[in-house]
């Protein structure tokens, strides 16, 4: 029968996964960019200047170094949930840096749309994102007063 536990291990390993695939993706990024942006968009070199490059790969390093933090923080999140340790201030603190990571994302995502206007759209969602997590931090935090306040009633 699935319930919680079972939940939280899948999405452990989907987080894993997730964690290797992002760093082999800041082993493969130059590929990567030439494949989405030459051999996909069917970029040429004339209109991908230096600077549409560098700016473009340096958001895109910054944006998966984010990613990777963001999934240290929801491991660290979902192994304190397995271990049952819900209501802890520890939990508040991943879900902060998860949120700032989300942020991040976002003035990242906005640099980069400077020189390529469709990835405004990840800037939008990753801000929306974070301004979630930090509603659900807040909620977080003030359960876990509630619970040390209750943990010090007799």
């Amino acid at each position: 029968m699935w319930n919680q536990l079972k939940s939280a291990k899948l999405s452990l390993i989907v987080c894993w996964i997730a964690m290797v695939m992002f760093a082999g993706c800041l082993l493969a990024m130059p590929v990567i960019f030439n494949l989405y942006f030459m051999d996909y968009r069917g970029f040429t070199p004339i209109v991908m200047t230096r600077g549409f490059k560098v700016v473009m790969l340096t958001c895109m390093y910054l944006g998966v170094l984010l990613a990777i933090c963001a999934l240290y923080g929801l491991i660290k999140l979902l192994n304190n949930i397995t271990k049952e340790k819900v209501f802890v201030s520890d939990n508040v603190t991943f879900l902060r840096i998860i949120s700032w990571c989300c942020f991040g994302a976002a003035i990242v995502t906005v640099v980069a749309s400077f020189e390529y206007f469709p990835v405004i759209v990840i800037s939008i969602a990753a801000a929306f994102v974070g301004l979630i997590l930090r509603v659900v931090k807040n909620v977080m935090q003030s359960a876990v007063e509630i619970r040390e306040e209750n943990d010090l009633t007799i």
